[in-house]
């Protein structure tokens, strides 16, 4: 389990499965964000993922019963206080196209890399996901809830 000294972003789909009854993560993830609040957990966001929350979240080939977008944004607000938000870096272009040329990325990966180069830069070498992909960026400690 990762401790307060060591900084871990949380992907979309974490979020998600958090905010989602039906999922059978929901409980785990749940627990993941709570913990992020008390300060049990140093989880971490970034802006991206907190606006890819709020269209999966309510999108309704993803989510069973999709809440309002009033809703998920009410969500998306109490995350961004629950949990610290960390900034891309200025040159989040340039780290992006170095690591989707590191393992031949496809474009599909952009944003993925994205999360990647905005946690490196922030000190980040770990990621609470579901997401596959991350396991290929070099420097990058996957982790489940």
């Amino acid at each position: 389990m990762t401790t307060s000294r060591e900084r871990a972003l949380v992907d979309t789909n974490v979020l998600v499965h958090a905010y989602n009854l039906d999922a059978k993560e929901h409980l785990a993830c749940r627990r993941l964000i709570e913990d992020g609040g008390t300060g049990e957990l140093d989880a971490v966001l970034r802006p991206q993922i907190l606006l890819e929350f709020v269209v999966a979240i309510t999108h309704p080939k993803k989510v069973k019963n999709p809440p309002t977008l009033t809703r998920a944004l009410a969500w998306a607000a109490e995350l961004a206080d629950t949990l610290d938000v960390v900034q891309p870096p200025e040159d989040l272009a340039t780290r992006v196209f170095l690591l989707l040329r590191s393992r031949r990325f496809g474009r599909t990966q952009t944003y993925d890399m994205a999360i990647a180069a905005t946690a490196f830069a922030n000190g980040i070498t770990r990621i609470y996901t579901y997401d596959k992909v991350f396991h290929r960026v070099p420097g990058m400690t996957v982790l489940q809830p």
